[in-house]
């Protein structure tokens, strides 16, 4: 284990399965394809599925600051957005009340 190979690419095209084989079992760690000497290509066994759900959990950590003036629980509120006066009552409503009389009533007309 933890062996690393150089290959050339005629190597490599006749010996592909055989490599690919070797890598998925992990006796060799990686391979380095060559062509005419210059490197084209690193083959390296995927990570496991295990170590790649412990790199995404939690990964944004840290990233995201609240500023000390925001406090998150406290209620949000514009009443230009939760208050519709509809055309036909003029009667102030809910947003979702104005959605689903224009769906239901399509006579209903909303204003801002």
């Amino acid at each position: 284990m933890g062996v690393s190979r150089i290959v050339s690419a005629s190597e490599f095209k006749a010996k592909c399965l055989d490599i690919l084989d070797r890598i998925h079992h992990r006796e060799w760690e990686r391979v380095v394809v060559t062509k005419r000497g210059v490197p084209v290509a690193v083959l390296i066994p995927p990570a496991a599925e295990a170590a790649e759900v412990e790199q995404l959990h939690g990964f944004l950590r840290g990233s995201v600051v609240i500023p000390p003036k925001i406090d998150l629980t406290a209620p949000v509120s514009d009443d230009r957005l939760l208050q519709i006066r509809v055309r036909s009552t003029g009667e102030p409503r809910p947003v979702a009340a104005r959605c689903a009389a224009r769906h239901l009533r399509p006579d209903m007309a909303c204003q801002w």
